[in-house]
């Protein structure tokens, strides 16, 4: 077998490889032959083997693509994972099908697969139906099945070109009629409207998606495009998960498909008019509905939400758009997110939004709330400054587990208002306040308003919360039963800090397994200070 030493020696150059395609191609040498079996069984026992193991370790490498910058200058960097992932490919037989099944696992274009066949298929400058042989679709099936998400049906070639192609292997496959994407699960179509790229022809479609595909999301702007609905619930029987964006006039054609898949659970869209919601909310049990809200125009829904509903999410649209649409709702769903755009929101009208829910939700059954602000122009630019009087209304909400009100400012609340936050949400696990916002107001809260929640919190797991650090902590006491031993990270935000040494003493005393600590980056002053912190808790 290849050691761990001699791969780390061997690069993508070595071998001719093609990175775009993610395959190795014709010049490409052969797998590293096998050693004796029992060299292998002990090689096969070591837990870097282990499909589960290298199967996590891929996916991380596969993700790096996706974590870096959208800029020009890390536009190269975006391939490094792929690259990585083709390397272990061919450097190593145990890393072969596990690193091509995460290379394959998602595609952004449908190029990659069309690129498999040979080139007279999909060249352009064959006109007619142009055939395959056995092998070149047996090529294409090794690869195709590792297919399970595919983001963009969408490809620089032109339609006739991908007609060629698709038709030729339809032709090809076996008599079962299998779609040529036998593993897919979840379908993303963008209406993009590119220049360098032409979508998939719509009737081509039912040939690639299958039973399996369980998760589906359409945005479509192009009312010629329409068709795609009324072949997905044939093609689809199994879709639990919808998502769509379509002009008005096509809301009778996604409740015509919906009605279809009685497997359905979860379903987001515009706002619909009240008859296709009542349609929809008593055809299909739901379990989480999602509205997007434009406008104050959009229509709204008066009446109750099914008791099936555990998740109702409003998105987009100002605080204003939201409290006229809940003007007449009622339910009683274990979560809730509220995503409010700023622009046009007044600080009026957050509170208004705010005091309007335990109006419309049950008290009881509510256990996770989050309320996130959101931009046009430029996220987290704007913020609100809460204070008591805003959240005293959710205080009806006993039974809170997850609140999460992360982008809003602090600026208002001071360690009474924590304490009075703590008593009302004992049940607390996971907290997030203030440190999403670019605010640079100066908290009001202390070191007290930690003590406080983890006095009346027991159950804390995650806690994110700016505090004014340049308090004398020493003067501070912990009271008995208030040592938290779950939470291992924290956010603090915007937080002053002086004296880094006492701060981590006291954090550790309050939270003996803390060992991450992150803050915001500016002022650069304040930041460095933090990281002394993180560094004194992990010694």
């Amino acid at each position: 077998m290849v050691s761990m030493k001699s791969l780390s020696l061997l690069g993508p150059r070595q071998y001719n490889t093609d990175l775009t395609r993610g395959t190795l191609t014709r010049g490409s040498p052969s797998l590293p032959p096998a050693d004796d079996q029992q060299q292998d069984k002990k090689a096969q026992a070591h837990p870097l083997f282990l499909p589960e193991i290298l199967t996590l370790i891929f996916r991380c490498i596969r993700g790096s693509d996706e974590c870096l910058e959208d800029d020009v200058q890390h536009a190269r960097d975006r391939i490094i994972g792929r690259q990585t992932l083709v390397s272990l490919a061919i450097t190593c037989r145990f890393f072969h099908n596990p690193a091509l099944d995460i290379l394959w696992e998602k595609l952004d274009s449908l190029d990659p697969l069309f690129m498999l066949l040979p080139k007279r298929v999909w060249d352009g400058k064959h006109h007619f139906l142009t055939s395959i042989k056995k092998k070149d679709w047996t090529t294409f099936g090794k690869y195709a099945s590792r297919v399970k998400v595919l983001a963009r049906p969408y490809s620089r070639l032109s339609a006739r070109s991908q007609y060629n192609a698709i038709m030729a292997l339809v032709k090809c496959r076996e008599a079962n009629s299998s779609p040529l994407l036998p593993n897919l699960t979840e379908l993303v179509w963008e209406d993009l409207g590119l220049y360098n790229v032409t979508r998939l022809v719509p009737s081509s479609l039912r040939h690639l998606i299958g039973e399996r595909v369980t998760s589906i999301t359409l945005n479509i702007y192009d009312s010629s495009l329409i068709s795609v609905l009324s072949e997905l619930w044939l093609a689809c029987p199994n879709v639990t998960s919808f998502t769509v964006r379509v002009p008005p006039p096509s809301f009778p054609h996604v409740i015509a498909v919906v009605r279809q898949w009685t497997k359905l659970r979860s379903f987001r869209s515009l706002a619909l008019p009240q008859g296709m919601m009542d349609e929809l909310l008593t055809s299909v049990g739901l379990e989480c509905l999602s509205i997007e809200l434009g406008n104050p125009g959009d229509p709204t829904f008066s009446g109750i939400l099914p008791g099936t509903l555990r998740a109702f999410s409003l998105y987009e649209g100002n605080a204003e758009c939201h409290a006229q649409y809940l003007g007449n709702v009622y339910g009683s769903p274990q979560e809730l997110t509220l995503r409010v755009c700023v622009d046009g929101s007044s600080i009026e009208g957050v509170a208004k939004l705010l005091h309007l829910l335990p109006e419309r939700f049950d008290h009881a059954a509510l256990h996770e709330f989050s309320s996130e602000l959101t931009s046009s122009y430029e996220p987290g630019l704007r913020t609100f400054q809460l204070d008591s009087r805003f959240l005293r209304p959710l205080f009806a909400f006993r039974n809170l587990r997850t609140v999460d009100l992360e982008t809003y400012g602090i600026g208002g609340l001071d360690d009474a208002a924590l304490d009075a936050i703590a008593r009302a949400w004992p049940a607390l696990e996971n907290f997030a306040l203030g440190t999403g916002s670019t605010s640079l107001t100066r908290p009001q809260t202390t070191m007290n308003a930690l003590v406080a929640l983890l006095r009346h919190c027991p159950s804390l797991t995650r806690l994110h919360l700016p505090f004014d650090a340049t308090v004398v902590v020493q003067a501070v006491e912990i009271p008995d039963g208030v040592v938290n031993v779950r939470i291992t990270s924290m956010k603090v935000g915007y937080s002053p800090i002086q004296d880094a040494d006492a701060i981590a003493a006291y954090l550790a005393r309050l939270m003996p397994q803390l060992r991450s600590i992150a803050s915001s980056r500016h002022p650069a002053g304040y930041h460095g200070e933090w990281l002394t912190v993180q560094k004194l808790l992990t010694h």
